[in-house]
């Protein structure tokens, strides 16, 4: 198991540091289990060790020089259903939505839970320093109609 663990993280740090954008697709909308469930994700890419000319490890690159090294990110959301808006019932941008889910929770009680997520927020943040938000929604509502809806006419799926 470890060494599968092991070729995943070669992997993928192989693919950030080759690929000019990440695709996160998750289903629904961005919520304490979803970010939950990017750790493994975040505490690999800060892990990722560039070498340069000159340079032995990543202590000893700068932190932009570092971090230009990281592609884009862009978060799709499958099946979206919530509506964007602020707390006042303003528009926002999905782009908007996604910076309001990053910004870190106060632990006014510190517990564990809200500071792992405020830490994996926080890494997020500072590894993809792109990143942008598509919603998608869901483009029919019937269950029956989404197993097949490949047969489904274009004007009768959800924009």
């Amino acid at each position: 198991v470890d060494k599968d663990m092991d070729f995943d993280a070669h992997v993928f740090a192989l693919c950030v540091l080759l690929s000019s954008k990440i695709i996160l697709n998750t289903n629904g909308c961005i919520n304490s289990g979803t970010i939950e469930q990017l750790d493994t994700v975040v505490n690999l890419a800060r892990h990722i060790q560039l070498t340069s000319e000159g340079k032995r490890n990543a202590d000893d690159l700068s932190t932009d020089e570092f971090l230009r090294h990281f592609p884009e990110l862009v978060w799709v959301l499958r099946d979206f259903t919530l509506g964007l808006e602020d707390q006042n019932g303003n528009k926002m941008s999905p782009d908007e939505y996604l910076e309001r889910c990053l910004t870190t929770s106060s632990a006014s009680n510190k517990r564990k839970k809200l500071t792992d997520q405020n830490e994996i927020k926080t890494a997020l943040a500072t590894v993809f320093r792109k990143r942008h938000c598509v919603t998608l929604v869901r483009p029919v509502y019937d269950e029956n109609k989404l197993r097949v809806v490949s047969n489904e006419p274009l004007h009768r799926l959800r924009p």
